[in-house]
C-alpha cells in the first residue's frame, strides 16, 4: 500500500508496507529518498482541462518506478481511467518506460543523488480503451 505524507514543501510517499526490521538493516541506495520536481508540460486537445499539481516537489524512494509516479499523479489529480500520463526527463525527450526506476534515471543522467531531479508530465486520452 502506498502512503502519502506532507513534509514542508515536499510531498513524499512510501512504497509497500513499512518494514518492521528496517532499523536493524543498513539502507540500500535504492531506498534512499530522491527529490523530484514534477512539472506539467501539457495535455492533448481531447483532454478536459486539468489543473497541475499544487505542490510539485516530491520525495520518493529511489526504487520507485515511473509507473508509481503515474499512479500518484492519476490519484492526486483525480484523473479518469481513459487519461494516459506520460513522463519525460526533459520537454524534448522520449517518454520514460513504466518499469524504469528513479535510481536508474539518476545513474543514466549522471546526477548526484542529493540533486533535485526535474521530470515533466503530460496527459493524453487513450482512444484504444475498450468499454
Amino acid at each position: 500500500m502506498n502512503r502519502c505524507t506532507l513534509t514542508k514543501q515536499y510531498l513524499s510517499f512510501t512504497i509497500g508496507s513499512p518494514d518492521k526490521h528496517a532499523s536493524t538493516r543498513s539502507a540500500s541506495p535504492v531506498d534512499e529518498l530522491v527529490s523530484l520536481m514534477l512539472e506539467f508540460s501539457g495535455a492533448s486537445v481531447e483532454c478536459r482541462p486539468i489543473q497541475p499539481l499544487s505542490k510539485k516537489f516530491v520525495r520518493v524512494p529511489g526504487r520507485a518506478t515511473i509507473k508509481h509516479l503515474q499512479r500518484f499523479l492519476t490519484k492526486k489529480l483525480s484523473l479518469s481511467d481513459d487519461i494516459i500520463v506520460d513522463i519525460v526527463c526533459s520537454e524534448d525527450d522520449e517518454i520514460i518506460e513504466e518499469h524504469t526506476t528513479l535510481w536508474s534515471i539518476i545513474h543514466e543522467m549522471n546526477i548526484e543523488k542529493e540533486e533535485l531531479i526535474t521530470l515533466y508530465y503530460s496527459f493524453s486520452v487513450n482512444n484504444n480503451k475498450i468499454s
